[in-house]
C-alpha cells in the first residue's frame, strides 16, 4: 500500500496483511516521521477482535 493510499483510509475500510493474508478492518490511522522516513501506521482490528498495529507497506487495500 502507497502512503496516499495509507491516508486515505477510513474507520470500516478492509485491508489485507502482505505476509500472512489476515483480512482486517481498520480503526485509526497514525501519520508517523522520523527523521528521514516517513510512513503511517494501521490500527486495525482483526476478525477475532484483536488489535493490531501495521505499518502502511505491510498493507494491501482491498476493493
Amino acid at each position: 500500500m502507497t502512503l496516499k493510499q495509507a491516508r486515505n483510509l477510513k474507520p470500516g475500510d478492509k485491508v489485507k496483511q502482505n505476509m500472512f493474508g489476515y483480512i482486517m478492518t481498520v480503526e485509526r490511522v497514525e501519520e508517523c516521521r522520523v527523521v528521514i522516513n516517513e510512513f503511517v501506521n494501521v490500527i486495525c482490528k482483526t476478525e477475532s477482535g484483536s488489535i493490531m498495529k501495521h505499518k502502511h507497506k505491510e498493507l494491501l487495500l482491498m476493493a
